[in-house]
């Protein structure tokens, strides 16, 4: 059996001491360590340094893998991914299934922060190395907390982080992680259990057993959304616009250039997914790196409310602003089926004569819900957080249409007119399902004259620029989300 460990201290020095005093110890042979890593986080900074003590590794190590997507979850907040793929079972799920489950991870985020450090070992249990630590140590440690993993626990670990099993296997095709990508997307992708389609295939039949798949699918999300805001000293306040449910998503520190400017964010989640609070999800992420108000609208779902509903909804709230603001100041766009609901509102506004925004941002948009397009077969389970077309997707889709033709353009606005769009960005991925839908739509708006920029990171699925902050991708998407709103909002 192994024990996973973490000493934390008052101050962001001394899990580096503590470090140096371990590596004493054990050239000494007095200590044996499998694994270690420490987290420093100085005053004044959003987020920790982190680093594997490899100086101290032995044959039990599990490598940077395993360190990088523990510190992830519990410092860098990989969340999208799992709000996306809540059918395949939260991120934080499989760790339990490791022996850290969700009590340790809270712990460990309450008490490592700002100003203070910590030193993660992974040991034998019962082994000495905790008791000699402790008594060097001792009126220094601020806290201790650990998690004993039995023996089953122990083996699932090593079985999932252990580099001798990277690849998938999707028929004849062996998939190994994307040499292209960042190592950081690569490692988090590389301990990533292999997409499987059948676990997907859910399909309610009636209204009360949509709604529970509704509410198991968004367990969790709001504290993961109210830990996020506090993390990145976001404000979310909510409000109502024309009697639709909106939040206004404030960071602590505004662009200058982009103060008067506001984003207004329609959240992605299969048309079913994300509503409520949870809906300021992605819009968080957004305010804190881009530094710009988000206002996220909170808009209405089946199974209650199909289409044409959500648009309507965001129409009433964008007409709204335009009342106290040139909607050139205006940026629009979310991922996935909220990039599609602001494809959508778009057509429409320019049906009825209204101003477009003055920017939009269409993340892996859902902007063809008729599986048309080669990624729908091609990134057919390899897709690691949509997975398939076929099962839930194809149900929420069929739930939101109602009744309508999937090309339909309120189901489907990659098959409307496109002149008269305002400057786009696009993001997708290669192993994105929505892959060709994104470059599609991208043809589309060159063809119609219209400014358009797309975005295409090696090796990552749907939304994962969101789902594995931290990561080169994710910092680039965000910094090019920024430029192109500088550019382009007046």
């Amino acid at each position: 059996m192994a024990t996973l460990t973490v000493w934390k201290f008052d101050n962001p020095t001394s899990a580096g001491e503590a470090l140096d005093k371990l590596e004493s110890l054990q050239k000494q042979q007095l200590i044996e360590i499998q694994d270690a890593a420490v987290v420093e986080w100085q005053p004044g900074e959003k987020e920790p340094k982190t680093r594997q003590a490899v100086s101290l590794t032995g044959p039990g190590a599990l490598g940077g893998a395993f360190w990088g997507m523990l510190f992830g979850l519990l410092f860098f907040m990989p969340f999208f991914g799992m709000a996306v793929g809540a059918v395949l079972g939260a991120f934080a799920g499989r760790y339990s299934d490791y022996g850290i489950d969700d009590n340790f991870i809270k712990s460990v985020r309450a008490k490592v922060t700002e100003g203070t450090s910590a030193l993660f070992l992974l040991t034998v249990t019962g082994s000495a190395a905790a008791d000699k630590l402790q008594d060097e140590l001792k009126g220094k440690m601020g806290s201790l907390i650990e998690s004993n993993l039995t023996n089953v626990q122990e083996a699932k670990l090593r079985e999932a982080f252990g580099e001798q099993k990277t690849a998938w296997q999707i028929g004849p095709r062996t998939l190994p992680p994307p040499d292209g990508a960042s190592d950081f997307m690569r490692d988090a992708i590389a301990i990533t259990p292999q997409p499987d389609p059948a676990k997907v295939q859910i399909e309610p039949q009636s209204e009360a057993e949509w709604l529970a798949v509704i509410a198991q699918l968004d367990e969790g999300k709001l504290d993961m959304a109210r830990e996020i805001s506090k993390q990145f000293s976001v404000s979310v306040e909510h409000d109502m616009i024309e009697g639709v449910n909106v939040y206004h998503v404030t960071p602590s520190e505004i662009d200058p250039r982009l103060e008067d400017k506001l984003f207004v964010h329609t959240h992605g989640g299969a048309f079913v997914l994300n509503g409520g609070e949870v809906c300021t999800l992605e819009a968080i992420v957004i305010a804190h790196l881009a530094k710009v108000r988000v206002l996220s609208i909170d808009y209405r779902m089946p199974p209650l409310h199909p289409a044409p509903t959500a648009r309507n909804d965001v129409l009433s709230v964008y007409q709204h602003l335009l009342k106290t603001r040139p909607a050139r100041s205006v940026a629009m766009g979310g991922s996935s089926g909220g990039a599609n609901l602001t494809m959508g509102l778009v057509q429409h506004l320019i049906e009825l004569g209204i101003d477009v925004p003055g920017a939009l941002f269409l993340g892996t948009p859902g902007a063809d819900m008729s599986k048309t397009g080669d990624s729908w077969y091609i990134n057919d389970g390899i897709d690691r957080n949509l997975v398939t077309y076929d099962g839930f997707v194809a149900a929420c889709i069929r739930l939101y249409a109602n009744g309508r033709d999937l090309k339909d353009t309120l189901v489907s606005p990659l098959y409307g007119d496109f002149h008269g769009f305002p400057p786009t960005l696009l993001i997708t991925g290669t192993r994105d399902l929505l892959l060709s839908a994104t470059a599609r739509t991208h043809i589309k708006l060159h063809q119609a004259g219209v400014v358009a920029d797309i975005l295409v990171y090696d090796g990552t699925a749907h939304a994962d620029y969101v789902g594995v902050l931290g990561s080169p991708e994710s910092d680039h998407a965000f910094a090019e989300l920024k430029a192109f709103l500088l550019q382009h909002l007046q």
